[in-house]
C-alpha cells in the first residue's frame, strides 16, 4: 500500500512539472516598472528583454549630463519562475533587490527612504501578454 502512494505522488509531481512551461535563457520577457516616492510617480518604463541577459535603461532630461535614473534588470531562469535582480540609481542613490517572479506576477519593493517600485514580469510569447497589449498599448517611460 505504501509503495502505491509513493508511485501516485511521484506521478502527480511529474505531471505538474511537465504542465508548466520551464523558463529558458533567451526567452523574451516584458517588464513593467513603476517607481514612486511619497505617492509621486518618478518613472514608468515598459521594457522587453531576454531571460538570462541584462536590460539597461536610463532617462536623461534635455541638456542634462547626469541621468534622472538608471535601471538595470538581470534575469535568471529558475524552475517555474525567474530570479530578477532589480538595480536602480536615482538622484545619486542606489537601490537594489533580488526577487523571484513567476510569469504574470508583480512584486512590490519598498525602501526605508520612501522609494517604492512595482515590477511586473510576463513572457512575451503568452496569451496574457497578447491580451495586455490589445487592451492597452505599452506606456512610454516618464
Amino acid at each position: 500500500m505504501r509503495r502505491t502512494w509513493v508511485v501516485v505522488v511521484l506521478l502527480l509531481a511529474a505531471s505538474g512539472v511537465a504542465a508548466a512551461p520551464r523558463p529558458t535563457d533567451d526567452e523574451r520577457l516584458y517588464f513593467a516598472v513603476e517607481l514612486r516616492r511619497d505617492g509621486s510617480k518618478l518613472a514608468a518604463p515598459r521594457l522587453i528583454g531576454l531571460a538570462g541577459h541584462h536590460v539597461h535603461v536610463e532617462r536623461r532630461g534635455v541638456g542634462q549630463r547626469a541621468p534622472a535614473y538608471r535601471l538595470l534588470l538581470a534575469t535568471k531562469p529558475k524552475p517555474g519562475a525567474y530570479e530578477v535582480t532589480f538595480d536602480v540609481e536615482l538622484a545619486g542613490q542606489r537601490y537594489d533587490r533580488t526577487v523571484t517572479l513567476e510569469h504574470g506576477e508583480e512584486a512590490e519593493l519598498r525602501w526605508r527612504d520612501g522609494l517604492q517600485a512595482t515590477l511586473l514580469l510576463m513572457r512575451v510569447d503568452s496569451a496574457e501578454f497578447r491580451a495586455l497589449m490589445r487592451g492597452r498599448p505599452p506606456a512610454t517611460s516618464l
